[in-house]
């Protein structure tokens, strides 16, 4: 088995959640401004989970995500952008698989999307980059 790739050089390195990377492409004024300052970085590694588009394809087939548009053209984008798009990798999935179910709000936190994304960013050593506080129970290192 392969070693997980090493973070590069960059002093940052920096995971999108699915929200995150869909207001920077889309509607970039929805950013907080440090965000927005934290992503113009020109020396971050800026990346966005494979899961994200599988996330992103799941809801505009029902419905829920129409601005979207074409996930195709979406991740076309990517690398001229400077954006990394991670593949789901057998680590990422070993790493959920020894992951809690954390409560978040009452409830056990069981989005598979999210759980993908926490063990990217924790396997990776990035700074995951959302709004969303239940990824902070994954011991993730985040940033909003």
């Amino acid at each position: 088995m392969s070693a997980p790739h090493p973070a590069s050089n960059s002093p940052v390195g920096l995971l999108m959640d699915t929200h995150t990377f869909l207001w920077l492409a889309l509607e970039p004024s929805r950013l907080p401004a440090r965000v927005l300052h934290t992503l113009t970085d020109p020396d971050a590694r800026r990346c966005v989970s494979m899961a994200s588009f599988w996330e992103m394809g799941i809801k505009a087939a029902i419905g829920q995500l129409p601005q979207a548009g074409s996930l195709l053209a979406l991740e076309a984008r990517c690398a001229p952008e400077g954006i990394e798009v991670l593949p789901v990798r057998i680590e990422y999935v070993d790493r959920i698989s020894r992951m809690p179910f954390p409560r978040v709000s009452g409830r056990e936190h069981k989005d598979p999307f999210d759980r993908m994304i926490a063990a990217t960013a924790l396997t990776e050593g990035l700074t995951l980059l959302s709004a969303d506080a239940a990824f902070d129970a994954y011991g993730v290192h985040r940033q909003w």
